[in-house]
């Protein structure tokens, strides 16, 4: 399962008869992966009744969800098409402003899609970085390794193993960075488990990954875990797991962790302060010309005006930006755009619990030079 930042977005992968090719894996014995869409019912407090997203995203091959982005704008997702993968790529789709799922592509690196299998992705809130899991021998360590890749302007740059902290000489599998950068969540059976794959957790720190820490029960059992999600306000995750109760094969399980981080005795108190002591909120909006409303493709720098520390993204090329700041704080914003006039502003992030969501709206009117 992957959920926007915004938890108002529900998308997973599920093998039924109503996949898009309508095929049947003889071999696997169940139907071809399809990846299903559900939105929060905001008057029901749950899930609406999940549809399949259908073409393009889905096709007559496997098409698996690897994650959606904290913005809910792209999709990646595995795919292996007979003649164009070797062993199964990560692909991308982007949601354009009226809804529509463009096809799918893989991504263009052959530093991030080898020949070998590709079976995760993930990026952090503000796009600049992705998390990817990849079986090649080359800077490998075991079966599954997690890797980090960022963004070199437009395009990928080279990607780099997280070590031996972080990777085994087993499978680590199904990564998941939370909103707030810093989190960092995947499943392994390398470390210690309670069986089979749990799900373990590290935090960055210091210029560097914590030792990974078993999230232990409920969210581990002797069963498989395979991949969990954790919300923007770290109340809420949705794990994906064979564990006794599950209807079919792997369901998907909801854990209340409002408590979770703080009374979890194998968590070191210096990281569960680090994760419950700043609430985030999301910060999103568009940036046009002040003329003619068109969207320009500007970077956004946030400062917090106490600590100096500085939050970097991006408008896309509807102009549309979106990124997670740690609540409770005041700000000051550059936007800068090529033949532009800078644009600067100083504003307070309320604690969330002052805003009815997690989520602060401003828009940019930039004046050209």
């Amino acid at each position: 399962p992957s959920i926007t930042a915004d938890g108002k977005t529900l998308i997973y992968t599920s093998r039924r008869p109503d996949n898009v090719g309508g095929k049947y894996d003889f071999n696997a014995e169940c139907y071809f992966d399809d990846i299903y869409i559900s939105k929060w019912d905001e008057q029901k407090q749950d899930w609406a009744p999940s549809k399949n997203i259908g073409a393009p995203i889905n096709t007559d091959f496997h098409d698996a969800n690897m994650s959606i982005s904290p913005d809910g704008n792209t999709i990646f997702i595995y795919k292996n098409i007979d003649g164009v993968t070797q062993s199964g790529d990560i692909f991308f789709s982007t949601k354009s402003p009226t809804g529509e799922w463009s096809e799918p592509k893989p991504i263009l690196n052959k530093l991030i899609n080898s020949s070998y299998f590709e079976s995760s992705a993930c990026i952090t809130a503000d796009g600049n970085t992705m998390f990817f899991v990849s079986e090649r021998e080359k800077d490998g360590y075991g079966h599954g390794d997690i890797y980090m890749v960022k963004k070199e302007g437009n395009s990928w740059g080279i990607p780099t193993n997280l070590g031996p902290v972080i990777n085994t000489p087993y499978d680590e599998i199904g990564v998941y960075i939370h909103p707030d950068g810093k989190t960092l969540f995947f499943s392994s059976n390398g470390h210690k488990t309670m069986g089979g794959h749990d799900i373990f957790m590290s935090y960055f720190e210091n210029g560097k990954w914590s030792e990974p820490i078993n999230l232990g029960y409920p969210i581990n059992t002797p069963r498989e875990e395979i991949h969990f999600v954790l919300s923007t306000d770290k109340r809420t995750a949705y794990i994906s797991s064979n564990r006794e109760g599950s209807i079919g094969d792997y369901d998907i399980f909801k854990v209340d962790m409002t408590d979770y981080f703080r009374t979890n005795k194998d968590i070191p108190t210096n990281v569960s302060l680090a994760i419950t002591g700043s609430t985030l909120t999301i910060m999103k909006g568009k940036v046009s010309d002040a003329n003619d409303s068109k969207p320009i493709k500007a970077t956004l720098t946030f400062k917090d005006v106490i600590d100096n520390k500085t939050y970097v993204t991006e408008s896309n090329e509807n102009g549309e930006y979106f990124i997670t700041l740690p609540s409770d704080k005041r700000y000051e914003v550059s936007t800068k755009a090529e033949g532009y006039k800078p644009f600067t502003l100083k504003f307070k992030v309320p604690r969330n619990d002052e805003l009815d969501t997690p989520s602060l709206i401003k828009h940019f009117l930039l004046n050209k030079e």
